[in-house]
């Protein structure tokens, strides 16, 4: 996949990561990755599957512990 694809891909993600609430961030990470998807992710997180997992897991207790949380590129 080409770079401009890919950049095209995930942003609606980087997007809704911008004021990263869940009514954004959710149907998006439901646009990017499929049900069944595979999630590799660091310690604590481990290995997740599907973007709901990723949500439940990993999105929303950040959210909860810091409630501004936002995503810029610089």
């Amino acid at each position: 996949m080409k770079p401009d694809a890919l950049k095209s891909l995930i942003g609606p993600y980087r997007e809704a990561m911008a004021d990263a609430s869940e009514t954004t961030v959710r149907p998006a990470l439901s646009d990017l990755f499929s049900p069944d998807a595979k999630l590799n992710l660091c310690h604590p997180f481990g290995a997740l599957k599907g973007p709901d997992a990723y949500w439940q897991t990993c999105l929303a207790p950040l959210l909860t512990a810091m409630p501004d949380l936002e995503r810029r590129d610089m």
